[in-house]
């Protein structure tokens, strides 16, 4: 369980204090599949940044499986989660296969020849392992989200969070993503930040609309898009047609 209490987040923009959060709250329960929409600039990346731990200047509480994300026991569960950003935020300068050992033997501190392996088998399931030698500027974009992925799951989190994760991606590469969060193991809690309405559909199970530094609209997935109650967010859904 995720839970976001009053979560304030300012910025200082050219001598003013600008509020990109504002008191909000949101839950998440275990096993969810939850996707954030909002217009750009709205603070999704720094909600999802303030959950995981990874921006730690703001006000209010985030509580993770019990924890204060603020707090030092929250270190230890930090490894518990996953977070694949929209620039995929591969080490240019080592393998595939390398980038998928770093979690493992620095984090996880599993020996080497079994971190190998369990790299391996990851990159396989996600149809990827020819590429293991191969440093991340010689993959297409659609490769690169893949040994991203792998390189997240490869801990076996509990939450994994997905910033833009089709954005870059054409067609075919966004339907394979689609095939893989879908099978991904049913419980790790998810989170994707996206502005598509049909990859969003296709993923997640609930929708919450960020508007004005809140969450404005929170429901199941169809009745997000097909029902929305706002008519903000009948406005956004429009526009993104």
């Amino acid at each position: 369980m995720i839970e976001v209490n009053g979560l304030t987040k300012t910025y200082a923009r050219d001598g003013r204090e600008q509020i990109v959060l504002d008191n909000l709250f949101l839950k998440i329960k275990d096993k969810e599949k939850l996707g954030i929409i909002g217009s750009s600039g709205c603070g999704k990346t720094t909600l999802i940044k303030c959950i995981i731990g990874s921006d730690k200047d703001f006000s209010g509480e985030i509580i993770y499986d019990g924890y204060n994300v603020l707090s030092k026991q929250f270190f230890d569960q930090k490894k518990y989660i996953s977070i694949v950003f929209q620039d995929y935020g591969l080490f240019l300068n080592k393998t595939v296969l390398q980038n998928l050992l770093i979690p493992l033997i620095d984090v996880q501190k599993i020996r080497k020849n079994e971190a190998i392996k369990i790299a391996e088998n990851k990159l396989k399931s996600l149809n990827i392992l020819d590429q293991k030698n191969k440093y991340p500027s010689e993959l297409s974009g659609g490769q690169k989200q893949r040994v991203a992925i792998a390189r997240a799951l490869v801990t076996n989190p509990k939450l994994l969070v997905l910033d833009e994760p089709n954005s870059a991606l054409d067609i075919e590469s966004t339907k394979n993503l689609v095939n893989i969060i879908n099978g991904l193991d049913e419980s790790i809690t998810l989170i994707i930040v996206s502005h598509s309405i049909e990859f969003l559909k296709k993923t997640c199970t609930k929708i919450a609309f960020i508007n004005n530094g809140k969450v404005e609209e929170l429901s199941s997935t169809r009745a997000f898009f097909n029902k929305p109650n706002s008519n903000n967010l009948k406005t956004f859904l429009r526009n993104l047609q």
